[in-house]
């Protein structure tokens, strides 16, 4: 800035009972190409530019005299002191402290550092500061032979974090930790700034704490299946939690760019998942379906009657009703999805379960949930177009046609209208709106849209 510009910005931040040091501090200020004076601030400004790799703030402070000024502020307010003070040292200092929780500081420093790690404009900068005071210190050696939970209150270094993950993830995985231990270790990290910043971390949190649980419930699991019923009441109420877990972990574990200590626990899991209860299950399961004489459950209704048993008894009552089908949604996701929606004020959620139809495919099953009173095939060898009360079900197009029976209508989830205004006048005119949602089953199969 020119010594014109200077003079003007300082002018701007005057007032007229500045003293000595409060004048320094704000020409501190326009130095740095700040607003603010405090000693916080400035300090802030020169971490974020040694972040950067540059020191032409602080250039400019000892070239208008002004670095001891600061160096005195950084004594006397945070209880740096150093017969020669550069900001390196200073760093070094700070992240030292921070790791014994200013326990030999003035308090100052601790109520600062916090704002520069919690704030937006300086938390990168903080991050990158200490990635590059941990290689100095050589931390992630000093932490090899330290017990993960006496780490769990301390969040200074990112290695940290791997420490805590890794021992974590070897723990369950060698089955030698309980998992209130990693439930409470999880907590106890969601509030730390690693946590916060990096979501690959979030991941890693909720992949071990999935995997964990997913070994323990299989541990625990029996398998016993007294009847079809059963089975089918077991998996809805217990069973399905399993599915749960392995989908949580698998998915946690591929979003992460940190999931090396992950390596040995995937193989565990798994071998548990596979071996443990998909077999076992799959194998009692069948044992119940070859004893069936048909295809019916005392508890749960059919996919057929799916119109009758929770539309019909609404549009009876003149209510208004939105059926969004979302091809091979499993249920162990809709209730993480009824989990959120309860989580919303102003919403509830009730999980249910019908017995899928056979032969289990698409088109029947997507055929089998418009109303109707026959279902049947286009052609004898089946697996063609499927029809209900004689007329095609293929497409968005078929299907409104045969919702147009009880006022209702279908489209696919990407054509429904945008904004308020637009979906009261699709309710006003329909009392039933089927929304079709294939995306699951188009990344899975590759099969195209339902529109097709």
């Amino acid at each position: 800035i020119k010594s014109a510009e200077r003079v003007q910005k300082l002018r701007t931040l005057l007032a007229q009972d500045d003293d000595r040091t409060k004048l320094r501090a704000k020409m501190c200020a326009v130095l740095l190409k700040i607003k603010e004076h405090t000693f916080g601030e400035l300090t802030r400004a020169l971490l974020i530019e040694q972040a950067n790799g540059s020191a032409d703030g602080y250039q400019a402070l000892a070239d208008f005299g002004l670095a001891d000024f600061y160096w005195d502020g950084a004594r006397d307010i945070y209880g740096y002191d150093s017969p020669n003070p550069s900001i390196a040292d200073f760093l070094l200092w700070v992240f030292q402290n921070a790791n014994d929780d200013f326990a030999s500081t003035k308090p100052t420093i601790k109520f600062d550092y916090s704002s520069w790690r919690n704030t937006v404009q300086s938390r990168e900068s903080m991050a990158v500061l200490a990635r590059r005071t941990e290689r100095d210190l050589q931390v992630r050696d000093k932490l090899a032979a330290v017990d993960y939970a006496e780490l769990l209150g301390n969040d200074t270094y990112e290695v940290i974090d791997q420490k805590i993950l890794g021992d974590l993830a070897r723990g369950v995985s060698e089955q030698t930790l309980k998992v209130i231990d990693v439930q409470k270790a999880e907590q106890a990290r969601q509030t730390t700034f690693w946590y916060g910043l990096e979501p690959s971390y979030r991941a890693l949190y909720t992949a071990v704490r999935a995997a964990a649980e997913l070994l323990d419930s299989v541990s625990a699991l029996s398998t016993a299946i007294a009847t079809f019923d059963d089975g089918l009441s077991k998996y809805q109420d217990h069973w399905y939690r399993i599915d749960q877990l392995y989908r949580q972990f698998l998915y946690a574990a591929r979003t992460t760019d940190h999931a090396e200590p992950l390596a040995p626990l995937t193989e565990k899991v798994e071998a548990f998942y596979n071996n443990n209860y998909v077999a076992p299950l799959a194998l009692a399961w069948q044992q119940q379906v070859d004893k069936l004489d048909s295809w019916k459950a005392a508890a749960h209704p059919s996919q057929a009657d799916f119109y009758d048993t929770y539309l019909k008894p609404l549009v009876s009552q003149d209510k208004r009703v939105v059926v969004i089908i979302s091809d091979a949604l499993r249920y162990e996701v809709a209730d993480e999805l009824a989990s959120r929606i309860r989580q919303e004020d102003k919403f509830d959620a009730k999980l249910d379960a019908i017995l899928g139809i056979l032969p289990s495919y698409t088109q029947l099953g997507m055929a089998s949930l418009l109303p109707h009173s026959t279902i049947g095939f286009a052609s004898a060898s089946g697996k063609s177009d499927v029809l209900v009360d004689g007329k095609p079900t293929i497409g968005t197009a078929n299907r409104a046609k045969i919702l147009q029976s009880v006022e209702g209508t279908a489209i696919a989830y990407n054509a429904v209208p945008a904004g308020r205004d637009a979906l009261r006048a699709l309710l006003k005119e329909h009392k039933v709106v089927y929304i079709y949602h294939d995306e699951i089953d188009h990344q899975a199969h590759n099969l195209g849209s339902e529109e097709s």
